[in-house]
């Protein structure tokens, strides 16, 4: 295992990279995400440590981190500004853009709400704040840009983003990174459902809103099939479907009986979406019949914070189209069985997880090498049965679960 200390931050995501497989950057907050600046690690793993290439500060908290499908040395993080930073990662200077859109719009006076929203999150940041009001920090997570994702479809160019603010909005990105670009400010949207907003990055207009969520957006991402389609999850216990050229959601699951944090795609079956909530479960949910999931699974005894399909070493073929849900029911692709049905959970237990839902029991292993609570984690795109995380101990680990490699071992 290989791991670096990032003294003063605390992880909140951590991406590998995909075009190059020892490079990954983490998303870090001072003081617990509550209050100070933020830093964006671009870290690279060498025998025997972790490298750190670059570190770039932002003047609030970095939540959430994705790298561009087009251009090696961008990423993209999501802060508690409620703005997204666009970054040139082998620069040392500023952002390359800002882009400003998600806004405030639960008010101070709802704090008792936004406690309820929090659930086991709220002692432990209480104790954090040291005699800091719970109105003001939980105003403070209002602005929270929580997610941020790019496509992965590589004929098109798109970023999606959740916010605190009830919000998700999709922008087109330029694959010229050092094209001028003004800031992008979004209409208020008070007195409206929760909204989803694409833009037009030349006339810096929206074009298109979509409503849906009731609740704070926690997780969105994009299908790595489908072209235009992205999942997200909400605070209101709903799992969504959005069909961008559409114009709407496609597919509503109330997929937990509590907030939903994260979600991922499977990778070798673009029917498969899997979920993690605050009710310490994890479901898996096949969109072609959603009444009931496919599995659901047990085990963590905190808020499941992120989870992660298992990935293949290769981009999947992209469908041409979806024009509504139907299209992919009866949409048929073959991917490899390899590790198909392997998924891993990180969660306020200061755990790691994997899973095989395939199998009785999916529990495969759990690893407990952190102290606080562990919010990022990914698989290596490149190099098999590797996994990195970070966590709110001020570290990034790397390492291979040896129940992965058992997995390889039996499928060999």
């Amino acid at each position: 295992m290989k791991s670096f200390k990032c003294s003063a931050r605390h992880g909140y995501a951590v991406e590998i990279s995909p075009f190059f497989p020892n490079r990954l950057a983490c998303a870090t907050s001072q003081y617990y995400g509550i209050a100070g600046c933020g830093t964006l690690l671009v870290l690279e793993q060498r025998e025997p440590d972790i490298l750190l290439l670059n570190s770039l500060d932002w003047n609030d908290g970095l939540f959430d981190v994705t790298w561009s499908e087009s251009n090696e040395h961008v990423a993209v993080t999501g802060g508690g500004d409620g703005s997204l930073q666009i970054w040139d990662t082998a620069n040392p200077r500023g952002p390359l853009r800002v882009l400003k859109g998600h806004t405030q719009e639960v008010s101070l006076k709802s704090s008792r709400r936004l406690e309820e929203l929090c659930h086991c999150r709220t002692s432990f940041l209480h104790h954090r704040c040291r005699g800091r009001s719970s109105s003001s920090w939980f105003g403070y997570l209002c602005f929270q840009v929580y997610a941020v994702d790019w496509s992965q479809t590589r004929g098109e160019n798109l970023l999606v983003s959740g916010s605190w603010d009830h919000t998700a909005r999709v922008r087109p990105q330029s694959k010229d990174i050092h094209m001028p670009c003004s800031v992008w400010a979004a209409p208020s949207t008070s007195g409206v459902k929760p909204a989803f907003l694409q833009w037009d990055p030349e006339s810096c207009q929206s074009v298109a809103t979509f409503q849906g969520h009731e609740g704070v957006l926690y997780s969105t991402v994009w299908s790595p099939h489908i072209p235009a389609c992205f999942a997200s999850t909400s605070g209101d216990g709903m799992l969504r479907v959005w069909d961008v050229k559409a114009g709407s959601c496609q597919l509503a699951i109330p997929a937990h009986k509590a907030e939903i944090l994260s979600c991922d795609w499977c990778k070798y079956d673009q029917s498969v979406v899997v979920t993690g909530a605050i009710d310490c479960s994890l479901c898996v949910w096949d969109v072609r019949s959603a009444g009931q999931p496919v599995a659901q699974l047990l085990g963590h005894s905190y808020a499941v914070r992120r989870v992660k399909a298992s990935s293949d070493t290769c981009r999947s073929p992209s469908l041409s189209s979806w024009d509504t849900v139907a299209s992919l029911c009866l949409a048929s692709q073959e991917f490899s069985p390899f590790y198909k049905t392997v998924l891993a959970s990180c969660s306020y237990d200061f755990t790691v997880r994997f899973w095989d839902y395939s199998r009785s029991p999916a529990l495969l292993d759990t690893v407990e090498h952190h102290s606080e609570f562990v919010c990022g984690l990914d698989f290596n795109l490149h190099i098999p049965n590797q996994v990195v995380d970070c966590s709110w101990d001020e570290t990034v680990k790397i390492y291979t679960p040896p129940c992965l490699a058992a997995l390889q071992t039996g499928t060999s």
